[in-house]
């Protein structure tokens, strides 16, 4: 049985709350899986508490120059996946993490991403849909201090365009804030989940 592309991700959440009779979730997600986070939140909204996303950014507005990054990015990461698989391991570790600590974790699990990996991420322009409402649950932007400009920036942006968001910059933290600064991520998270009221 083959595995299913992140296209796919958001009905397995689906099914997997179904299976264990999970009515609603809190659903966190870092960088590409904060996109996901969203997808899912967009599928089933009457699935979700509330939506954490680290080092991410909308999957609904405000995302064209960021996307347009993202598309540099991609072409940098075909060159080196071309050429070399140990130097594309060492690159995304170097731009996702900023402590030496990150490093090293991030190293450890990125030795098992080949080229067949790839695969696995198609489909997500699927979870792109321009929606300017604002969203209906309650929002929670983490981002490291030393993540790339442009996710710094639509960070700012997308608090502003969402009223029931809360906005953490990490001291100390790359793009990967969770793995940077572990202490730091955790008590964000778990404030904002305390002060969300139960329903």
């Amino acid at each position: 049985m083959s595995s299913p592309s992140i296209r796919a991700i958001p009905e397995v959440l689906n099914q997997i709350l179904l299976d264990n009779n999970i009515e609603a979730c809190h659903l966190l997600g870092v960088s590409m899986g904060s996109l996901v986070a969203q997808a899912f939140a967009d599928r089933y909204p009457d699935r979700i508490k509330s939506v954490i996303i680290v080092g991410g950014y909308s999957i609904h507005k405000s995302n064209e120059q960021i996307l347009k990054g993202q598309k540099k990015e991609g072409l940098k990461w075909l060159l080196y996946i071309l050429f070399s698989m140990k130097k594309f391991r060492n690159y995304v570790t170097t731009v996702s993490c900023h402590t030496d600590s990150g490093h090293n974790l991030f190293a450890r699990g990125v030795q098992h991403f080949s080229r067949r990996s790839f695969s696995a991420m198609a489909g997500m322009n699927s979870f792109f849909i321009k929606k300017e409402t604002p969203m209906p649950y309650p929002l929670l932007i983490i981002v490291g201090v030393y993540d790339q400009q442009l996710i710094l920036e639509a960070s700012v942006e997308l608090h502003t365009l969402e009223e029931q968001s809360q906005r953490v910059v990490i001291p100390g933290a790359g793009h990967c804030a969770n793995v940077d600064a572990p202490s730091e991520f955790n008590h964000a998270v778990e404030n904002f989940l305390s002060n969300i009221r139960v329903t």
